[in-house]
């Protein structure tokens, strides 16, 4: 099952198979140490207002949409819900990373 059965249909399927984000969290550690583009930081505000919806928060940094469960697995996060506003700086994986990721799926 993927996850485009599930949200909006014009989201891109690389980025809601579930194969691709299990290899997304398999190599996070190897990536984050070689090809992580530069941190997203959140101010201690928008962690406060947006506790409990990731993907609001994610929304407002700029973030499309169809990089929001790819983002929440690469920092190692299962839940949008629990977000409890304690993470304030956000790893995002370079393109690099998804070109390689999309060669193995």
């Amino acid at each position: 099952m993927k996850l485009s059965t599930l949200m909006r249909s014009d989201i891109d399927e690389l980025y809601s198979n579930f194969d691709f984000l299990n290899d997304v969290l398999l190599y996070a550690d190897y990536y984050k140490k070689n090809f992580t583009d530069k941190p997203l930081n959140v101010t201690p505000a928008d962690a406060y207002t947006y506790q409990g919806n990731l993907f609001g928060l994610f929304t407002k940094m700029g973030l499309p949409d169809y990089l929001h469960l790819p983002v929440m697995a690469y920092n190692a996060i299962t839940s949008p819900v629990e977000y409890d506003g304690t993470i304030t700086t956000f790893y995002m994986p370079s393109q690099d990373i998804y070109n390689r990721l999309h060669n193995l799926n």
